[in-house]
């Protein structure tokens, strides 16, 4: 939980165009109100955050492997083997988040 809240607060510091100090207020704001009302079902609470949080780690990922090529075309030259990772890597990513969705559906 520690490492999303500062995904989190580092997100809505770039987006935002808010300090750090400032976006890590407003992210923690909704955590500390949120974590006692968790321990009433702790296990309907997993249960309910887990498919979102898991589609949202697929699409961070598939954001990242997708513009390899470009981020490599940047810094020195693009090759075939950079455009092959991003494909290949893309593809990974995408039957994650299409399983992760599937089983969304299907419970």
């Amino acid at each position: 939980m520690l490492v999303e809240y500062l995904a989190l607060a580092r997100l809505v510091h770039a987006v935002r165009g808010m300090s750090i100090r400032t976006a890590s207020r407003l992210i923690a704001i909704p955590l500390v109100i949120v974590g006692p009302l968790s321990l009433i079902d702790p296990d309907r609470f997993y249960r309910d955050l887990l498919k979102p949080s898991l589609i949202a780690l697929w699409v961070s990922q598939i954001m990242v492997v997708a513009v390899f090529p470009l981020f490599m075309r940047r810094r020195g030259g693009i090759r075939v083997g950079h455009v092959v990772l991003a494909v290949g890597g893309t593809a990974l990513m995408v039957f994650g988040l299409c399983s992760t969705i599937h089983d969304q559906l299907a419970s």
